[in-house]
């Protein structure tokens, strides 16, 4: 198989093509799990017109997506229509807009139907990992990370915790680097699949009814895709194989929470330092940015109540 280890920089990570044998149930439960929406990308086609013709002739599409499998995605699924959605702060700064893509309807049914595939491998993107999962969410984060800190303040331990939060994170996904750490858990026709979708991507901007020239993505993965949620948690994943097991790692996509327990303050932040010079190595190894605003640390610890006589 290729060797994709010096392709950083290039646009193109195809590595062939393979049959994946799609059938008719698994595009019918792909569309019934999509918002019947009336947004398009540059097919124009809205979701809602796929929907009902996929109940009337599944099979046309299981042809169709199967075709696909075997000669490769489609150069028009592989644009993205960028509307700029504003986040907060001044509107004047464009580090103050997410990138939201509206993408070809059935590119997103296609992708649906991958997502699926690679659910199936099981827990690949880390039981540490909260976000984009059934029943994990915010709340179920924040209650795990709650229940180690309490639990160790009650064992009159000191609890120090770090967390660090990722700038652009989707949009910094390395192809090369997603195949080298991922091609041994995932199945050669899914994998096939995988970097054809991240391959020869381009895009272009809409903001008020008119549109950019199209350009080129090296690195990254849609922001608003089906696909692109899954591949960024498989591509941080590895973050689980950093930290000795008395580390206790909690993720939400792309913020992270570490924290260690110790008998004394001094302790707990030797662990924490160290801790955090592996996680900033691993994220610059695989092209990430770390949002230093945004990073914070915190010493959790029981306080003794004295009672003063006069």
């Amino acid at each position: 198989m290729e060797n994709l280890s010096q392709s950083y920089g290039q646009d193109d990570y195809t590595i062939g093509h393979s049959p994946m044998n799609i059938g008719t149930d698994e595009i019918i439960k792909a569309t019934k799990n999509l918002k019947s929406k009336l947004c398009s990308g540059e097919d124009n086609l809205p979701m809602k017109v796929i929907k009902d013709v996929v109940q009337t002739n599944a099979t046309l599409f299981r042809i169709f997506f199967n075709s696909v499998c075997e000669k490769g995605i489609p150069s028009r699924w592989k644009t993205a229509i960028v509307t700029p959605l504003h986040k907060a702060g001044k509107k004047d700064l464009v580090t103050q807009y997410r990138p939201i893509s509206n993408l070809d309807s059935l590119s997103k049914v296609y992708e649906r139907i991958v997502l699926g595939r690679l659910n199936e491998l099981g827990e690949l993107n880390g039981v540490f990992q909260h976000g984009f999962k059934a029943n994990r969410s915010t709340t179920t984060a924040m209650l795990e990370l709650q229940n180690y800190v309490s639990t160790n303040i009650d064992n009159k331990k000191v609890v120090g915790t770090y967390s660090v939060d990722l700038s652009a994170a989707f949009d910094l996904l390395r192809p090369d680097v997603f195949y080298q750490q991922l091609q041994s858990k995932i199945p050669l026709n899914l994998m096939q699949t995988i970097m054809d979708f991240l391959s020869c991507r381009k895009f272009s901007v809409e903001l008020n009814g008119i549109r950019s020239t199209k350009r080129s993505l090296k690195v990254g993965c849609a922001q608003g895709s089906i696909l692109g949620p899954k591949l960024f948690t498989l591509y941080i994943s590895k973050m689980e194989n950093l930290f000795s097991d008395e580390t206790h790692l909690v993720t939400f996509a792309d913020d992270s929470y570490v924290s260690v327990a110790g008998s004394t303050t001094n302790e707990v932040r030797d662990l924490v330092k160290t801790n955090l010079i592996k996680h900033n190595e691993f994220l610059q190894s695989i092209g990430m940015v770390t949002n230093v605003a945004k990073t914070e640390f915190i010493l959790f610890q029981k306080m003794l109540m004295k009672t003063w006589i006069h």
